[in-house]
């Protein structure tokens, strides 16, 4: 019998709305509850992620985090060796396509990160509505805010994504804010949860906090990974 693995999506239209950043958090935080964790870079031309495991083991942080740069092909998301893996995330290019379509429909939790920014928020609105149309069961997609400087941004972005006409969009808990050095800490190999002022980690952990709780409950019980190679890329 073939192990059950969860698996998380981490997508968006573009590029610098906090998925790698959360990604990276997410992956230390379940590594720390004890989860065999990959995290699993599908921007094979930029290869970010394992230079930040690199700079994380060279930097004797802890604990050690799994990475690997996937091959996209006709079949999906190829993964070698998945033996004793709990959770996959996959951290998406800054644009969707039928491959993010195709792995959403899969995963046990898609996230959509965004800044409060209508720069940011009009597409995240805009890729909601494609999840939904390609058939996306909505109540496994969650919106995760980066970036935000104050509550009352909190705030007033998550009232414009309760504003979205026809869709129901869920948002996490919690936040990334501005104020938290990520870039500095990406490149020592450090993640949000692990950086920053105890109001501001606060923030953050409840953030992970609710995304781990999501796929903890998640009732696809982590589909088995030959349902990847069974999907037709081309329908959605």
């Amino acid at each position: 019998m073939r192990k059950l693995i969860k698996r998380v999506v981490i997508a968006g239209q573009k590029g610098g709305i906090g998925k790698s950043s959360i990604g990276r958090a997410l992956a230390v935080a379940l590594t720390q509850r004890g989860k065999s964790v990959i995290l699993a870079d599908l921007d094979a031309s930029q290869q970010t992620t394992t230079d930040w495991t690199l700079a994380r083991e060279a930097n004797g942080i802890t604990p050690a985090i799994r990475a690997d740069v996937l091959k996209v092909g006709e079949t999906g998301f190829e993964i070698a060796n998945t033996k004793d893996v709990d959770v996959i995330i996959y951290d998406c290019p800054g644009w969707s396509d039928q491959h993010t379509l195709g792995a959403a429909a899969f995963a046990d939790l898609t996230i959509l990160p965004t800044s409060s920014g209508a720069d940011d928020l009009r597409p995240l609105v805009r890729l909601a509505y494609d999840l939904e149309s390609a058939g996306i069961d909505m109540s496994h997609v969650v919106v995760a805010l980066f970036r935000i400087s104050s509550q009352a941004e909190a705030k007033a972005a998550r009232d414009y994504i309760a504003a979205a006409e026809g869709i129901e969009i869920q948002v996490a808990a919690g936040m990334i804010a501005e104020g938290i050095s990520i870039k500095q800490a990406h490149g020592v190999g450090q993640s949000a949860i692990e950086v920053g002022g105890d109001k501001q980690r606060a923030s953050v952990v409840k953030l992970i906090d609710d995304l781990i709780g999501r796929i903890d409950s998640s009732d696809r019980a982590g589909a088995d990974v030959s349902d990847w190679s069974q999907f037709d890329w081309n329908s959605v």
